[in-house]
């Protein structure tokens, strides 16, 4: 009779459990709806704004073209040795105006 009886409380938990379960599920199912019904409104009326084919298709040419500009750009290392050079020429034009003028 106690093994009976046992047994009828560990189901009667599991049962509290899962009505408590249950009724967590329902709460967040009730508290959800409202989202998925805003998300849809949003999707219903701001859908024909969004992008279309031919505007991911023109962002993609100007991508194209950006990226070829930045591939001309120079880069740092190149303006550095830029600089270098004419910093090199100066003084080779400074030294032989110096040598010339003596």
């Amino acid at each position: 009779m106690a093994a009976l009886g046992r047994t009828m409380e560990k189901n009667a938990d599991r049962i509290e459990t899962l009505e408590r379960t249950s009724a967590e599920v329902k709460d967040v199912m009730r508290q959800l709806t409202p989202k998925l019904d805003d998300l849809a409104g949003f999707v219903k009326h701001c859908a024909p704004t969004l992008a279309d084919q031919s505007d991911i298709a023109a962002m993609k040419t100007d991508l194209a073209t950006i990226r070829s500009e930045i591939v001309l750009r120079p880069t740092r290392k190149q303006a550095w040795v830029d600089l270098a050079m004419i910093l090199g020429l100066v003084g080779a034009a400074i030294t032989i105006g110096a040598r010339l003028g003596h």
